[in-house]
C-alpha cells in the first residue's frame, strides 16, 4: 500500500514540507509576542508549535472592549509575485487589518493570518523559501507597529489558488484577523467635527489595498494579455508593488494609547482610512455628508506616477481617479487648528509625511471639493 505521504505530495501537497513550514512560521510569530505591553500570551503547553495557548490583556485603561475585523490583500498578490516582492506583502496586510481598528481611535493589538498558496514543493526549496519570507516579513512590520502575530494557518491549495499569472509558483492569497481594543474615553467617530477645523492628509507613495482590479486590467490594456512578461511594464509593476505605509504607531502615538497615564498627544476629531471607494466613500459619504458638513480639499498628496499612468491608461475622469484610487494619502485626519504643527512633527518621529491639506465647511449642501492632482480638474462629491 502507498504511504499517505506519497498520495499527498503526487497531489501537490507535501505533508511533510508544510509541517516544516508550519514550525518556522511558528517560531516567528513566537518572536512577536513581547511586542505589546498589553498583550501576555499564556498557557504555552508543551514544545510542539501546535501546543495550545492563550492571552490576556493586561496593562489597560478601565472600561474597554473588544473588536475584531477581518480583511485581506485583495487582489494585489498579482503583482507582487509578477515582481517577486513577497517579503513586502505582510505590510500590505498589516495596513488593511489594523486601519481597521485604528482609524475609530482603537488600538490594535494582535493578528492572525490565513495565507492560501500553491504548493511548498519542498523544504528549503524556491517556493518555500519564497512563503516563508513573507511570514518574515509580516512579523517584522508586527515588530514595528507593536503588535503580536498570534497565530495562522497555512493551506496548499494547488491550482486552486487564481492569478493572472497561471504558471506562476509563488501565487497566493493572503487575508487575516485583529484583534484590538476600544476606550470610550478616547474613540473616534468623528462626530466633534465642526467647521474651521483642518483636515491633515498622510501621504502614500503606492495603491495600498484597493484598487487593484483596475490596475490589472489597465497594465492588460496597455502591455497585452501577459503584461507580466513585457519589459516595458517591469519598471511600472515594480513601482505599483510599493508596500503600504503603515500610520498605526503614529496615530495609536497621538491618541495616548502609548502614553504613561494614556493622555491624548493630539486630539483627532476624525481618522479616515482612504482605501475602497476613495475619498468619496470614505471621508464624504461616510462621515461628512452624516453631519452636514463638507471639505475643501485644495492642498492633496500629488499622486504616485504609476497611479497618473494607471488613470491614463484607463482613460479615467479625475473624479474617478479619486473614488477608486487614494490619490496619494492613504489616511486622512481631522483636527483643530492649533495642532498642525504638533501632528507633523510627531508624525516625523515615524517616517511618515503629513500636511494641511483642507478645511472643514459648512454649505447649503453637504460636499467634498478637490483640487485634483492629476489633471488639475476640480472635483466635486456629493451625497
Amino acid at each position: 500500500m502507498k504511504d499517505t505521504q506519497n498520495y499527498y505530495a503526487e497531489d501537490g501537497v507535501p505533508i511533510n514540507a508544510e509541517d516544516e513550514f508550519s514550525r518556522r512560521c511558528g517560531a516567528l510569530c513566537r518572536t512577536t509576542y513581547v511586542n505589546s505591553r498589553f498583550v501576555k500570551i499564556i498557557g504555552i503547553y508543551g514544545s510542539g508549535h501546535r501546543s495550545p495557548r492563550g492571552f490576556q490583556f493586561v496593562n489597560i485603561p478601565e472600561g474597554c472592549y473588544v473588536d475584531f475585523t477581518a480583511d485581506g490583500c485583495g487582489a494585489k498578490p498579482v503583482i507582487i509575485d509578477a515582481v517577486h516582492t513577497h517579503k513586502t506583502a505582510g505590510t500590505d496586510l498589516l495596513a488593511m487589518l489594523l486601519a481597521d481598528i485604528d482609524r475609530w481611535g482603537g488600538l490594535a493589538l494582535i493578528v492572525v493570518d490565513h495565507l492560501d498558496l500553491n504548493t511548498l514543493v519542498e523544504v528549503d526549496s524556491m517556493p518555500f523559501n519564497t512563503y516563508l519570507d513573507m511570514m518574515r516579513g509580516l512579523c517584522e512590520s508586527a515588530t514595528e507597529q507593536g503588535v503580536v502575530v498570534y497565530s495562522g494557518e497555512t493551506a496548499q491549495m494547488t491550482d486552486c489558488v487564481g492569478s493572472d499569472i497561471p504558471n506562476s509558483p509563488t501565487k497566493f492569497n493572503w487575508s487575516g484577523a485583529c484583534i484590538g481594543l476600544y476606550d470610550p474615553k478616547r474613540i473616534i467617530t468623528g462626530t466633534s467635527i465642526e467647521p474651521g477645523m483642518v483636515v491633515m492628509a498622510l501621504r502614500e507613495k503606492g495603491f495600498r489595498g484597493n484598487g487593484w482590479s483596475a490596475v490589472r486590467k489597465a497594465f492588460r490594456l496597455q502591455f497585452g494579455d501577459e503584461w507580466w512578461r513585457n519589459s516595458d511594464a517591469k519598471p511600472w509593476l515594480q513601482e505599483a508593488a510599493t508596500p503600504s505605509t503603515l500610520y498605526d504607531r503614529f496615530l495609536t502615538t497621538a491618541n495616548g494609547w502609548h502614553s504613561p497615564d494614556f493622555q491624548q498627544q493630539i486630539i483627532m476629531h476624525c481618522i479616515a482610512h482612504i482605501s475602497g471607494g476613495g475619498i468619496d466613500l470614505k471621508f464624504g459619504k461616510s462621515i461628512l455628508f452624516k453631519m452636514g458638513l463638507s471639505a475643501d480639499l485644495n492642498n492633496l498628496w500629488e499622486p504616485p506616477e504609476v497611479m497618473r499612468q494607471v488613470v491614463q491608461w484607463r482613460g479615467m475622469s479625475d473624479g474617478e481617479a479619486y473614488k477608486v484610487f487614494n490619490g496619494g494619502q492613504g489616511a486622512l485626519a481631522v483636527i483643530d487648528a492649533a495642532d498642525i504643527e504638533a501632528f507633523i512633527k510627531l508624525a516625523g518621529q515615524f517616517n511618515i509625511e503629513a500636511k494641511a491639506c483642507g478645511t472643514i465647511t459648512k454649505e447649503s449642501s453637504p460636499r467634498v471639493t478637490i483640487n485634483s492632482k492629476f489633471n488639475g480638474e476640480k472635483v466635486i462629491f456629493t451625497p
